[in-house]
């Protein structure tokens, strides 16, 4: 999320502890927890060292100097050099699943970081260069469940307006460009593709322009061999992915929002034109309409044989979805029942200006969570378990940082300090949090703030510090049960992994 740097004032506050967090969530956690023991682990010694990500086997993927490593969070083996960065410049990683696309020369004056040579990653086999000159398209960018099989795109122009789609072996031993010399255009062009795994094997699903065409179709990969399951779709291409391994996009002409299963049978989820189409985390799809004369849109419910059910009118959702990702990932907790949206905006800056919380199933009445200035999300807006909603609020001439919310049954309740800067969902109703930021405005990434813990289903919101003074960017392992973070000062700096209970 991209914020405005601005000198923050300091809250020196205290952080109480908490030894203890719901021995009921933890326990469904425990082997994860025994392999995050002991409680603070020094992974990497050395400051200056930024986390770029982590892969979801526990590999932490990171920057020192002008080189990418990836060092495993259990065990005490060296960090596996994945490539060389060019001087001034910091590599742009893509995580999904035990795979990490790590594009290590992206220009970042470009709202789509341009092309760069790409390095494909895992644990199993190693780094591997697989393009010289690859779009920066995350959306068109994936691996599947068994981390065997990767997308990405390939043999792109100097400007990233067209490449190649190609589908390989992780170990890039096995290669098959599955469409050449498309429109790609990141991340707004006319016809930018969309395309993700579904399933355990190399089922694939894309919508995307030909080359020279402005006409999308909506095709299936399975081994290697391509299906056409409907055209023509909309452009610029919409596509979700769901559980059942549906491909669902809009038509073009009407742009009903439609429904294609694997055997290329269609579905007409609702006779209304539609602006996108999302997962709800039950199953159902929703889709939104164009803007009415108010400005706002309306986002409807879809379950066949329903009929389309209105959740809401607003302006716009409170999501927090990133590339392929957002292809298979609902919108909604992920029980299908709630929503965050805003159907207002502040004037004078143009970002949101309220939250709420909607009825994804379209029966309750919304409820407002906040009119602050400014609003939005640092993270996900949901708790693992779908019982509390999460947002911030932000002075608008400081909003690089701010209070932290969660809303649940009992009402709304500030869970940080005045200067918090991120969030992460942990497991159940457990979160990870930072707060007391300290602010580097000449270079953001040598920001600092402490990281907590804290069980939002608690009556007493004290959390348990976690490290105090880390660099701002953390990231979640051990499926929730453990933070990643880097120290610059202090008797151990370097890259740590730490339990979160």
């Amino acid at each position: 999320m991209i914020r405005l740097m601005i000198v923050c004032s300091l809250l020196f506050a205290a952080c109480a502890v908490d030894p203890d967090l719901d021995p009921e969530q933890i326990g469904e956690h425990s082997d994860a927890i025994a392999a995050v023991a002991p409680r603070d682990r020094l992974v990497v010694p050395g400051a200056g060292l930024q986390i770029l990500d982590v892969t979801d086997d526990n590999y932490a993927i990171y920057q020192a100097g002008q080189q990418v490593f990836a060092a495993a969070l259990d065990a005490g083996r060296a960090p596996e050099l994945i490539g060389d960065v060019p001087a001034g410049n910091t590599a742009f990683v893509f995580q999904v699943g035990r795979v990490a696309f790590v594009w290590t020369n992206p220009d970042r004056t470009l709202p789509g970081f341009g092309v760069s040579p790409l390095v494909i990653w895992s644990a199993r086999t190693g780094a591997r260069l697989a393009s010289p000159a690859s779009a920066i398209g995350t959306l068109a960018t994936s691996a599947n469940h068994d981390a065997d099989r990767v997308l990405f795109t390939s043999n792109s122009d100097p400007s990233g307006a067209t490449g190649d789609l190609v589908l390989a072996s992780t170990d890039l031993s096995e290669q098959t460009t599955v469409a050449a010399g498309i429109p790609m255009g990141f991340p707004s062009g006319p016809c930018v593709p969309r395309a993700t795994f579904h399933g355990p094997g190399d089922d694939l699903a894309a919508v995307f322009c030909a080359a020279g065409s402005a006409t999308a179709t909506l095709a299936q990969w399975r081994h290697g061999t391509r299906r056409d399951l409907a055209q023509p779709v909309f452009a610029p291409p919409r596509l979700v992915v769901d559980p059942a391994g549906r491909a669902v996009t809009l038509l073009a002409g009407s742009q009903f929002p439609i429904s294609v299963d694997r055997r290329g049978n269609v579905t007409v989820l609702a006779e209304t034109a539609a602006t996108s189409v999302q997962l709800g985390g039950d199953g159902a799809h929703l889709f939104t309409t164009a803007p009415a004369p108010s400005g706002l849109r309306s986002l409807f419910r879809t379950r066949t044989p329903q009929s389309p059910r209105l959740i809401a009118d607003f302006l716009g959702l409170h999501t927090f979805l990133f590339g392929s990702l957002a292809l298979t990932q609902p919108i909604t907790s992920a029980d299908g029942r709630h929503v965050l949206y805003f159907d207002a905006l502040d004037s004078s800056s143009g970002l949101s200006a309220d939250v709420i919380l909607g009825d994804a199933r379209g029966i309750q009445p919304p409820v407002t969570l906040d009119t602050g200035a400014v609003n939005g999300l640092f993270a996900v807006p949901f708790t693992r378990d779908s019982r509390f909603a999460l947002y911030a609020r932000f002075d608008i001439t400081n909003f690089a940082v701010g209070p932290m919310f969660a809303h649940g049954a009992d009402g709304t309740r500030q869970y940080s300090d005045d200067n918090g800067w991120q969030w992460g969902a942990a497991f159940g109703s457990t979160i990870t949090y930072n707060d007391n930021t300290i602010l580097d405005n000449a270079n953001v990434a040598l920001s600092i703030a402490d990281i907590k813990v804290v069980d939002l289903a608690r009556r007493n919101l004290t959390p348990r510090l976690i490290v105090r003074g880390a660099n701002v960017t953390y990231f979640g392992s051990h499926g929730g049960t453990g933070v990643v973070y880097a120290l610059d000062t202090g008797p151990a700096p370097g890259l740590h992994v730490a339990r979160v209970f």
